[in-house]
């Protein structure tokens, strides 16, 4: 489906959607491609802003769900992780634009700061996704990404 988000949207299946539970899950297009993600991040993201042309609100209603599922688990916490990390990497390249939800992505940042904190040691741990993707170690991803600012708010510098 080319705009997955809209229906997800529409059938309250966001989070679903955010996480890449079938039928939502994004694959590149290339067989060259191995995926290290539960779906491919930069394409939910580009099309949810590319939504919020066409149905405004879409962005608002990502960002908080991104914020709102942060405390649900660890797998949710790394999961918000890589969806920040790639809104800083698409801002950077000049794909998308977030001037007017910097405050919101601000707060989002600080909450997940908390439960990087808490779910340290899950986060050390293997994360099984529904979708059976799975990360070993998110830390040392986390640690690996997170800019300098994150690192020192995690005590990781």
């Amino acid at each position: 489906m080319e705009f997955d988000f809209l229906y997800a949207r529409n059938n309250g299946e966001i989070k679903e959607y955010l996480r890449g539970d079938e039928p939502y899950r994004k694959r590149p297009e290339t067989d060259f491609y191995i995926p290290y993600e539960p779906t491919e991040i930069i394409s939910v993201v580009k099309e949810v802003f590319a939504c919020e042309k066409n149905m405004n609100g879409s962005v608002d209603i990502f960002l908080y769900t991104i914020y709102e599922i942060i405390e649900d688990s660890a797998m949710e916490t790394y999961l918000v992780f890589d969806y920040l990390w790639m809104i800083k990497y698409a801002r950077g390249r000049g794909w998308i634009n977030v001037e007017k939800y910097e405050t919101r992505i601000e707060a989002i940042e600080r909450k997940l700061i908390k439960y990087i904190k808490i779910y340290e040691a899950n986060l050390k741990e293997k994360i099984v996704f529904p979708n059976g993707w799975e990360q070993v170690d998110a830390w040392n991803d986390i640690v690996t990404r997170c800019d300098d600012r994150m690192k020192k708010s995690l005590n990781i510098l």
